[in-house]
């Protein structure tokens, strides 16, 4: 299958800002990080938003329309990879 060029829809970019915005990130802190979770995520949060994001562009350009994906051990830098699928692409994810 050839690359296409893939453009970030609207209602998926307001949906992965909305879930980013959302997530209880002293709660994350505790799961990601021994210590310095605040710290962690105060300069890891946009990055990972973006390169989530990235990934999730480069992935919708080479998935087709329909089908699934099984992410195990997804965590908050894949949420924009499951967003985009599933609303992208209506695959079951």
């Amino acid at each position: 299958m050839a690359n296409r060029t893939v453009q970030l829809k609207a209602a998926a970019r307001r949906a992965i800002a909305t879930v980013f915005d959302r997530l209880d990130y002293q709660a994350l802190g505790y799961i990601y990080c021994d210590e310095g979770g605040d710290e962690f995520w105060k300069a890891k949060r946009q990055q990972c938003r973006r390169m989530g994001t990235k990934l999730g562009l480069t992935l919708l350009s080479r998935l087709k329309t329909g089908g699934a994906s099984l992410y195990v051990g997804a965590g908050v830098a894949e949420i924009p990879l499951i967003l985009l699928e599933r609303m992208e692409l209506g695959r079951s994810v």
